[in-house]
């Protein structure tokens, strides 16, 4: 990730995840003219109402970079208005789950693709609407790319990119080496949202060693209920949490985050 924008980073921050997951999903039938589409949470979504379209970027038939717009939409589709179904006991009711798929391919639309995700949303008209504003989006962004590449070269972009990640490193590492080292506990509860399940308890462990920082997390077993959070969207509140504590300067990017490592836990 080259930019991120000062704008709902827990957005953001699971671009990163979930771009890398469609990118390998497709691997070799990535092609110009492509964009490709999801919301699942199994392949670094953040949940089923954010609907994320990808494009791949091109520049003399080689792949160089990718756009990318989130959008929370209206409505998701299940039995919910909205797409907030707190009686949701898995994730098949809480919408229209959508793996990595392909809204154009090699430049041409699958309406019949199209047509499947807006019939299963009760606010079509709108929907269709967001997603040509979001199709407009990483159209606006591709040609921006290809008319940098074109006016300075690829080499000195991606010399450019490479500097910027790493100038956004240096300053991360900066910020965490001023820190004392050692190990920080804390924990909160998350109230019971009326499933009778209790408060449940999520602790962190931060480790400061240098200008390296590790957040080792201890939350309980998943539960029934759609307040579970998937790994990208973990990541992306780890890193929001990280960003507000520590002030970085700009440039905000991926590589502030080079120095971080995340311990998960256990899968589930």
């Amino acid at each position: 990730m080259i930019v991120q924008g000062q704008d709902l980073p827990i957005h953001l921050g699971s671009l990163i995840l979930a771009t890398k997951a469609v990118a390998a999903y497709f691997a070799d039938d990535v092609r110009p003219g492509d964009v490709m589409f999801h919301n699942d949470p199994a392949y670094d979504g953040s949940h089923i109402a954010d609907w994320c379209m990808y494009k791949p970027v091109f520049v003399d038939d080689e792949l160089l970079f990718w756009t990318v717009s989130k959008g929370h939409m209206a409505d998701s589709g299940g039995p919910a208005p909205g797409s907030y179904n707190p009686e949701a006991r898995e994730i098949f009711a809480e919408g229209l789950r959508i793996p990595p798929i392909k809204l154009h391919d090699a430049g041409r639309e699958r309406s019949d693709v199209l047509n499947l995700l807006l019939t299963n949303t009760r606010t079509r008209r709108n929907q269709a609407g967001d997603l040509r504003a979001q199709l407009g989006a990483v159209n606006v962004g591709e040609a921006h790319l290809q008319a940098l590449v074109r006016k300075y070269g690829r080499e000195e972009v991606r010399a450019c990119v490479e500097k910027l990640l790493a100038l956004a490193e240096a300053q991360m590492r900066c910020r965490i080496a001023d820190l004392p080292d050692g190990s920080f506990r804390g924990a909160r509860f998350v109230e019971d949202l009326g499933h009778g399940l209790g408060d449940q308890e999520i602790a962190v462990e931060v480790t400061i060693d240098g200008d390296r920082l590790r957040v080792g997390l201890d939350a309980p077993r998943q539960i029934p209920f759609y307040t579970n959070s998937y790994r990208a969207n973990t990541t992306s509140a780890v890193y929001l949490g990280l960003i507000m504590f520590l002030q970085p300067a700009a440039p905000f990017n991926e590589g502030m985050y080079r120095p971080v490592e995340i311990d998960y836990g256990p899968p589930g």
